[in-house]
């Protein structure tokens, strides 16, 4: 995978690290985070601090147009090496700034990477408890949003709405969020519902998704049973 490296030094100067006196070398720093992260997922960043010198205070933050969310702070005077797993902002598709700050009483750095955020590919799918209801009758379905890797998946759904059969809508859900879970919802039909077919669209930003169901008067079918059984029974009869 591919992963963005943030370094307190030019690429040179960390070369010969080695070769310069440890008693005046300065911090070294190193914050390993996937260039592309799947939004809503869970993520994870790995840092490490080597031969601080005193005690110095890391801070990483992940930086929006809209909002700073801070990931990560530890203060600290020896060196230390950490992963830390946090949960991407849930957004369709956005380049947001990762931020890595390291502050001491004569040591300040900060180092600024781009990082995409994207929604992860994913199929969602819509199922009803029956196809076919009868007027009056409640109507309970699902919609369940899964990555490519079949675990159900973060979705914001901008519309959810039912249609009669003359495509007028009769129900709405708007902005509603799977927070990786099945999405339960149910719509009462009223009892003097028009028999037809009724369709169920789920919007995602430019994409449609629809299942359809039916409402008519419908009557079970009705049948017989005859049991032909003998008037004794033994003790030990298998049957």
């Amino acid at each position: 995978m591919e992963r963005l490296w943030i370094l307190s030094c030019t690429l040179c100067v960390l070369l010969s690290w080695m070769h310069v006196d440890q008693a005046v070398a300065e911090p070294q720093y190193l914050v390993a985070i996937p260039a592309v992260i799947d939004a809503g997922a869970e993520a994870k960043f790995c840092a490490t601090l080597r031969q601080p010198s005193g005690t110095l205070v890391m801070t990483v933050t992940l930086k929006s147009r809209e909002k700073n969310t801070t990931l990560f702070t530890h203060t600290s005077n020896e060196a230390f090496q950490t992963c830390v797993q946090f949960k991407a902002p849930l957004v369709q598709k956005e380049v947001q700034d990762f931020q890595v700050e390291v502050r001491g009483d004569t040591f300040y750095s900060k180092q600024v990477r781009k990082v995409m955020i994207r929604a992860s590919d994913t199929f969602t799918f819509i199922q009803t408890d029956k196809p076919i209801y009868l007027p009056g009758q409640k109507v309970n379905f699902r919609v369940v949003a899964m990555d490519n890797k079949m675990r159900p998946a973060n979705q914001l759904y901008d519309v959810i709405e039912l249609q009669d059969p003359n495509s007028n809508r009769i129900g709405q859900w708007l902005n509603e969020t799977s927070n990786s879970r099945i999405l339960q919802l149910s719509y009462s039909l009223d009892t003097e519902a028009r028999e037809g077919p009724y369709q169920i669209i789920v919007s995602m930003g430019e994409r449609n998704i629809s299942h359809n169901f039916k409402v008519e008067k419908y009557v079970l079918p009705k049948y017989d049973v005859t049991l032909n059984i003998s008037e004794e029974v033994l003790i030990g009869q298998e049957d």
